[in-house]
């Protein structure tokens, strides 16, 4: 966080917090920010969680590999891909997974994939235009961060009606139901997500219904989203 408004007394102080960046790839020279500002205020403070709005498409149903996850994002060390692969080879099912993005530890994923014997079961998609295209066949999305703001892609797979199999980060853990929509498991903890696999596969656990999936997003969707941000406003101007 940096402090915004220098002139601002104490009480009245505003900071700025950078989300993201984005460089136009037509101009080296300019740069996107996603910003948000936040006011504190010893008269009171009120904060309001909104998310970030998702696109909630025509649900249709895809025949899927019940084996098939799916994991849409940037290969970095956050994200932690080695947890992924470590349950699937740990699990006793026989797990495949389909692995769209790109990134700076790409070698040191392909590594992994080597070490553990999983070649023949994971599918390396360095881009797409339409991720989600490419994992129609998957009905799981799974994820083990270290941390998110508020994890989009989570929310874009549960739009689509995947089940998410997914670390406690922000935005996922207030959402996610074991057993409802997804399951948790504990960050760096490959050992917990395997018997989640596991308790899947030998009907222990069970599967999320598509449709109980899209409507824990729901509330997400664009317009309900704007909605959102539209009552907070009014609710702040009243006051």
């Amino acid at each position: 966080w940096e402090q915004l408004f220098g002139f601002l007394n104490d009480a009245e102080r505003g900071y700025l917090s950078v989300d993201a960046m984005a460089i136009d790839p037509t101009d080296d020279n300019t740069v996107y920010f996603l910003c948000g500002c936040a006011y504190f205020s010893d008269a009171g403070t009120r904060i309001y969680k909104i998310g970030n709005p998702v696109e909630i498409p025509e649900y249709t149903e895809v025949k899927k590999d019940p084996y098939f996850l799916c994991y849409v994002g940037r290969l970095s060390e956050v994200k932690r891909i080695d947890i992924i692969l470590e349950a699937m080879y740990r699990a006793k099912g026989p797990w495949k997974l389909k692995l769209v993005g790109n990134g700076d530890i790409k070698d040191a994923v392909e590594g992994w994939i080597d070490l553990l014997k999983l070649r023949d079961r994971v599918i390396r998609i360095d881009w797409s235009s339409d991720p989600w295209k490419e994992c129609e066949d998957s009905g799981i999305m799974v994820a083990a961060s270290e941390y998110e703001g508020f994890s989009l892609v989570a929310h874009e797979a549960s739009a689509r009606g995947k089940m998410v199999i997914s670390t406690p980060v922000d935005g996922v853990s207030d959402y996610i139901r074991d057993g409802y929509n997804g399951y948790l498991f504990p960050q760096e903890n490959a050992i917990e997500l395997a018997k989640i696999l596991d308790g899947i596969e030998n009907g222990r656990f069970k599967r999320s219904d598509p449709i109980d999936c899209i409507e824990s997003v729901r509330r997400f969707e664009t317009c309900s989203y704007f909605n959102t941000v539209m009552n907070a406003l009014e609710e702040i101007y009243k006051s």
